[in-house]
Parts: structure tokens; sequence; C-alpha cells
């Protein structure tokens, strides 16, 4: 071995300098392993965020803000951001679909006028024709259709009978008011208003003044009237009386239990005589709760009416005033003449 002191100095350097070479190169290598690392986890954490954001809902948006030493504060302004960015693209496509929304809505709004101002026509067109149709139509003084005379018309014979007459005058008011009296005026003013509101009706009367076939009462005079209705072979008898029942004011009408047909006749009659000013307050008895010879023995479509009670003050009045006497006849009319419309093939009873 050398022994020299320069010589080994100079190896000792030399030995030195290789060193440092060899830390310089290691230092290098492990500083550029150490930044690749550092930038490997931060790619890490990136996609870790975006991950999160994928399962919570939120749109895909890669945050380029650094990854901070508080990574939730970081991920809530990007989620914060995400949600504004999102809300300016609804509000514009809102805004857009409004805009595009409008002229629709406007056309819509002017489909509804224009239907709205068709409607209103055709309304008044409709309008215009039923008034024209009503015009047309005749009717008498107190609103009741008039029916043409014709020849192709079914007919139908209606028998009135104004009951009492003669020696039998019936009950009696205490103003002189008598029964048979009422029913005659009565009686008289119906035919009237059937002839006149359809003329194609055969209106017979039982009688036609104050007389009757017979000079008794009771008994005689119901088998007298009994072999009138017998005769004539009406499709409806009507047989017409007043009452003096105490506190029963109002028009009472009897009808067979099982004829339906006259059971509605009775109902229209009692609401167009309430029309025109006569008691409302009437009530329906059938012949199974009150038998009546003329009415349970009729082969026809039978009513009897009793138009008022005489111990009635208004009731009274109403009798005894011609208008009023006239209304009742009119909607007593009416009456019969919509039912006979209404069930022109009806059978007798």
């Amino acid at each position: 071995m050398n022994k020299d002191p320069n010589v080994r100095m100079r190896m000792s350097v030399r030995t030195g300098i290789y060193t440092l070479a060899l830390s310089a190169v290691a230092l290098g290598l492990y500083k550029g392993l150490f930044e690749q690392m550092i930038s490997s986890s931060s790619s890490m954490q990136t996609n870790s965020i975006t991950t999160a954001y994928a399962i919570n809902g939120e749109p895909l948006v890669q945050s380029t803000t650094p990854i901070s030493a508080q990574p939730n504060t970081s991920i809530d302004n990007d989620q914060t951001t995400a949600k504004v960015e999102d809300s300016s693209i609804e509000s514009s496509s809102e805004q857009s679909i409004a805009e595009d929304q409008t002229p629709s809505a406007n056309t819509d709004q002017n489909v509804q006028e224009d239907s709205a101002q068709s409607s209103t026509q055709d309304d008044s067109s409709t309008s215009d024709s039923l008034n024209i149709q009503n015009e047309s139509a005749p009717v008498d003084d107190y609103g009741f259709p008039i029916i043409a005379k014709s020849d192709d018309a079914i007919t139908k014979t209606i028998l009135i009978d104004a009951g009492h007459g003669g020696n039998d005058q019936g009950d009696a008011a205490s103003d002189g008011t008598i029964e048979k009296d009422v029913t005659l005026k009565l009686a008289l003013k119906v035919k009237e208003h059937l002839q006149l509101q359809n003329p194609n009706l055969n209106v017979v009367m039982v009688r036609e003044d104050d007389t009757t076939g017979t000079k008794g009462a009771g008994w005689e005079d119901l088998v007298w009237r009994r072999q009138v209705l017998e005769n004539t072979q009406p499709d409806y008898f009507l047989s017409l009386h007043t009452h003096a029942k105490d506190n029963q004011a109002g028009v009472h009408f009897y009808y067979n239990a099982n004829d339906s047909l006259t059971a509605s006749l009775a109902t229209l009659m009692a609401q167009n005589l309430t029309n025109q000013g006569w008691s409302s307050l009437n009530s329906m008895t059938t012949t199974d709760q009150y038998p009546l010879q003329l009415i349970s023995m009729a082969d026809c479509h039978a009513l009897m009416v009793e138009v008022g009670s005489l111990k009635d003050s208004n009731d009274l009045q109403l009798m005894n005033n011609e208008e009023h006497l006239d209304k009742a006849a009119a909607a007593i009319a009416g009456s019969l003449n919509a039912n006979i419309l209404e069930n022109p093939y009806a059978s007798a009873y």
C-alpha cells in the first residue's frame, strides 16, 4: 500500500468528489419520485370528488380548484357552483318555454273567445228560433197552447158533469152562494176553453142549464147521470163540484186508484190551478179511500174536482170572481188537453 501522504490525500479528495456526485444524483432521483407521488395522489382525490358528485345525483362538474386541506369545504363550494349554473340553465329553459307557450296561450284564448262568440251567436240563433216558434204557436189569454183544427187529428170525447142542478142545489155558503151555480158556470167555461184550445175534441155536457133529467135528487139523480155516462162512452169524464168541509180549504181531487193516467192529470191540473192563483192546498184521494159511484163505476178516465170550500173566505172569493173562475177553467182545460196530446193512443180505462 502506498503510504505517501500526498497520494493518500489526492485519493481521499477524489473519493469525496465521487461521493458528493452520487449523493446529488440520488437526491435528484428521490425528488422526482416524490413529486410524481404527490401528483398521482392529487389526481386520485379529484377522481374521488367527481365520483361523489355522480353518486349524489348532481351534475358531473370537474373542479379546477386545487384540493385544500379541508376537502369538505371544497366539495360544498363546487356543489354550490354547479347548482347555481344548473339554476341558470333551468331559468333560461323556463323562460324559453314560457316564450314558446305564449303564442299558444294567446291562440287558445282567441279560440275560446271565438268559440264563446260562436256559442253566443248559436244561443242567440236558437233563442230567436224559439221565439219565432213561440210567436207562431198561438196561445190563449192565460198562456195555454191552441191546437189547430185538423181532419187527421185523433178525436177524444170529454164528458163534463156540472155537479147538482135543478132541485138539488148542493152545498151553500153563508153569503148565499150555491154549489150548483158555481159548478155550472165553471163547466160552461171549461167547455169554452177546451173548444178553443183543441177544436178536435168532442166536448159533451151532462147539463148546460139549471135543469136535470130527473126531478129527484140523491140516488135517482146518480142513476140518471150514470145513464148519460154510459150512453156517451167518453174517453174522459170530468165531474165538477165544490165542498163545505171545515178547515179543508183548497182544491180536492178524486180518481180511481189503479188509473195512473188520471193520477198524472190530477197532478198537472193542481199545478196549473196553483199557477193561475188558486189555492195550492189541495189533496189527492183515490176511490178505494173514498168511494164515489160515478167515478168508481166509470169505464173511462174519470176525475172529480172540488174547486174549493164554500166555508173558506179565500176560496169563496175566487169562486164568485168571474176572472178567477175563467182562469180555473183555462187551467182545467189546458191540463186535459196536454194530457190527451201526450197520450193520444191511451186506451179507455
